[in-house]
């Protein structure tokens, strides 16, 4: 599960909804009335240790992936929007908070025992005017890092250096045969695969082979291929 929690400076505790309950260790039920800005109410249901892994969404230098922390939480059903409050992590464990929207956002402490500094990393949102924790919660730690990977990745694929390298990586398709050409007479090239404008089901390729390949027939270049593409008889 991947969550971005609102850093609220005022919060007395960490609010978080039905969803998270069952990630919640040494949880217990709660009695714990909440009074929101319009002067209501909501009841909380449960409260435990909660488990997070901060992904470095900002893309801060020399902070990784991301970061793992943990916080005393408190389950609120029906609560708008999850808050991650800073006074626990603040008074009881110990970590330094830096919030600069100009700079880098994070919170940082010194690892018990070790001379290792802990960095998890905090996004500021211009459009929402606020300060996030972008954060993972599942039951098997081991998954953290593939799980940020994955996140970070989707989060580059809209990046400006994205797009400039994928526009970089395209030419004309009045070129499309010159380029196949290119890459036929490459001594390393195996075999060119490529989809014709006119070709209506994208799947549909046509193949050349060469070198060790080259004998090879349509179903066994298939074949080889991992069932890449379409083949009427697979």
């Amino acid at each position: 599960m991947v969550k971005s929690y609102l850093v609220d400076t005022g919060a007395t505790d960490t609010f978080v909804r039905d969803d998270v309950r069952k990630y919640l260790k040494n949880a217990k039920p709660s009695s714990a009335i909440i009074h929101i800005a319009d002067d209501s109410t909501i009841p909380a249901s449960m409260e435990g240790e909660l488990e997070l892994y901060s992904i470095n969404t900002p893309n801060y230098k020399g902070l990784g992936l991301g970061c793992p922390f943990k916080v005393t939480a408190t389950v609120v059903p029906t609560i708008a929007q999850e808050l991650l409050s800073l006074s626990e992590l603040f008074a009881v464990q110990g970590y330094k908070i830096s919030l600069d929207p100009l700079g880098t956002c994070e919170m940082t402490r010194k690892i018990p025992g070790t001379t290792q500094i802990s960095r998890v990393p905090i996004r500021f949102d211009y459009r929402k005017k606020g300060f996030f924790i972008d954060a993972i919660t599942c039951n098997d730690p081991a998954h953290h890092e593939l799980i940020a990977a994955r996140v970070n990745d989707i989060a580059a694929e809209g990046s400006r250096q994205r797009a400039k390298a994928f526009a970089c990586s395209c030419f004309p398709e009045d070129k499309l045969s010159e380029v196949a050409g290119m890459l036929t007479q490459a001594p390393d090239v195996n075999y060119v695969q490529f989809c014709g404008a006119a070709t209506k089901d994208p799947l549909i390729l046509r193949r050349v082979l060469h070198g060790n390949n080259k004998g090879l027939s349509k179903t066994e270049a298939h074949e080889l291929c991992g069932h890449k593409g379409h083949h009427p008889d697979c």
